[in-house]
């Protein structure tokens, strides 16, 4: 039988096949942060300013944005504009230590804005978290941690105030709830558990962490329990991922 001819032209054809226009604007961004030699933090020029820049419409270029702020590339700040994507903060699920030790660590000034904090009786939904009885009387702060003017994480930390009823006269903002009560009030903590989930943003979030609502978030929910096995608070936390890297250390039983 006579051989047939390779059909050169088809495998031509594919090869110079154009890219579509949103993977040649991630293309274009990642030469532009390369070009331009952009660090992380650096501020990427407006919208406006590279849709004229490479003749691409606004959908292009948002869907190029989006796709590298998934890839950890770029992250975008509500109102503010597009940056290269900056260092991950390190963050132990097991750590005791406060999440402003894990933001210096990574080379950031650490600041924290307190949004609330006082004694309360716990309500239906922390007494679910806590995992003890609605009434229960507890100290409690609200804070908004920054990695250098950044917000990372909301946190909201507690601890029952018939187990630690010195809280009251100490600063937990700067070393975190639990660390202040094993440093300061010689409460031993033995045993902790938690979850870590993904959700969403809700308006408090949103504003908080300067993000649009509805942006994804890290839930990192805790409870530290006392040598006799009862619970002496617990934290949640909304952390925003485009900032903070979470890792575990698995341990052998």
């Amino acid at each position: 039988m006579e051989s047939q001819a390779v059909p050169w032209s088809v495998g031509k054809v594919r090869h110079e096949s154009k890219l579509r226009p949103r993977d040649r604007a991630c293309e274009q961004l990642i030469g532009y942060i390369e070009s331009q030699d952009l660090k992380p933090g650096d501020r990427l020029p407006s919208e406006r300013a590279l849709c004229e820049m490479w003749d691409l419409n606004r959908t292009t270029l948002r869907y190029a944005i989006a796709r590298l702020a998934s890839l950890g590339i770029l992250v975008s700040r509500l109102g503010s504009g597009t940056y290269v994507a900056p260092r991950k903060i390190e963050r132990a699920l097991q750590s005791m230590e406060p999440f402003s030790t894990s933001i210096r660590q990574a080379g950031y000034e650490h600041t924290a804005e307190v949004t609330w904090s006082g004694a309360f009786e716990v309500d239906e939904v922390a007494a679910r978290d806590l995992g003890v009885e609605r009434g229960t009387s507890a100290f409690g702060v609200n804070v908004v941690r920054y990695a250098s003017g950044i917000p990372v994480v909301v946190e909201t930390e507690a601890v029952l105030l018939d187990a630690c009823p010195g809280i009251v006269n100490c600063d937990p903002v700067g070393r975190g709830m639990l660390k202040t009560v094993i440093e300061d009030l010689g409460v031993h903590i033995v045993l902790g558990e938690g979850t870590l989930t993904v959700t969403y943003a809700d308006a408090a979030e949103a504003t908080h962490l300067d993000v649009a609502p509805g942006t994804p978030l890290f839930h990192h929910q805790a409870r530290g329990f006392g040598s006799t096995g009862r619970v002496i608070g617990g934290f949640r936390q909304f952390i925003n991922p485009a900032y903070c890297r979470l890792t575990s250390d698995l341990t052998r039983a």
